[in-house]
């Protein structure tokens, strides 16, 4: 059996024990430590930049800038380092810094099995029958299937129980019946209209504090996903950040040079960024001319 995608992680500290050359006793583990052997390649809800979802196999092992250069590799899109990865915001965290609003949440009641709630690692490698679950996919990518809700737990993609899930599931492959298209028949280069459930989401910021709070949800790119509070089946945004973008081709990004504008054809419409009806009016022109040059030999 292939253990190679498993790692230790250590939960208290908040830390991957990655140094395989290291032992535990450098690592100043002791007798009565709790460590989670776990696999290091886990499933994320990623919601891009048009505000399509697509359910993405991230290692949370490496650094979080490595995490979204493989990612955007996968979705086709040049220059990764023009995007990073950040925490879908609420309208309470405009209207209070993000830290005060953490730390005002109280965690929930205990369970009659004295789970917190805490979901400290929902890929557990043992299931409730003691077989191991060798299961491992690398580098996949497919838009997101619900499975059955379970009124105490979710059952995870092989039918094993999981306390820790966050009230739902994921096929880890492409079912049988169709459920709509893979990430390889639906074009990056072409949004379609947003859904209502994406569109719930986006936030308006109405002053200029909260525009600067909406810069709170990025991940730093020099930790890990998971050492940042992500798990398992939550939901993070890629989005670009640094508006700089490096020898833009029509020929060779039309994925990115979509994703692009539909980013900032949102940020408008939700006046996260000051411009003009003039501006706004020509903005959308040019698009329309990309986009029907496209086709034109």
């Amino acid at each position: 059996m292939d253990w190679s995608d498993h790692a230790i992680w250590w939960p208290n500290r908040n830390k991957w024990l990655d140094k395989t050359r290291w032992t535990l006793d450098q690592y100043n583990v002791n007798a009565d430590t709790v460590i989670h052997f776990t696999p290091m390649h886990k499933t994320l809800r990623i919601q891009l930049p048009d505000l399509r979802y697509v359910d993405c196999t991230v290692d949370f092992s490496v650094k979080t800038f490595n995490a979204s250069v493989v990612m955007s590799k996968d979705l086709g899109l040049r220059h990764p380092e023009e995007l990073s990865l950040c925490k879908p915001l609420d309208p309470e965290h405009l209207r209070q810094n993000y830290q005060e609003v953490m730390m005002r949440r109280r965690p929930p009641p205990p369970t009659k099995e004295g789970n917190t709630g805490d979901r400290l690692d929902t890929n557990t490698f043992v299931s409730h029958t003691g077989t191991l679950n060798s299961k491992s996919p690398h580098a996949t990518l497919r838009t997101p299937t619900k499975g059955q809700h379970s009124p105490q737990g979710t059952l995870n993609g092989n039918g094993n129980y999981s306390p820790y899930s966050n009230g739902h599931t994921y096929v880890s492959g492409r079912p049988q019946t169709p459920q709509g298209p893979t990430l390889d028949e639906m074009s990056l280069a072409m949004s379609p209209p947003a859904t209502p459930e994406a569109k719930t989401t986006l936030l308006k910021p109405k002053s200029l504090e909260q525009r600067a709070r909406m810069n709170v949800g990025w991940l730093d790119s020099s930790l890990s996903i998971m050492e940042q509070g992500v798990r398992e089946f939550d939901t993070l945004c890629l989005r670009y950040k640094y508006y700089s973008f490096y020898d833009l081709n029509s020929k060779y990004d039309s994925n990115r040079i979509n994703q692009i504008y539909e980013q900032a054809r949102w940020q408008i419409l939700n006046e996260e960024v000051d411009c003009t009806e003039e501006e706004m009016m020509l903005f959308a022109a040019l698009q329309l001319q990309v986009a029907m040059q496209a086709n034109v030999p």
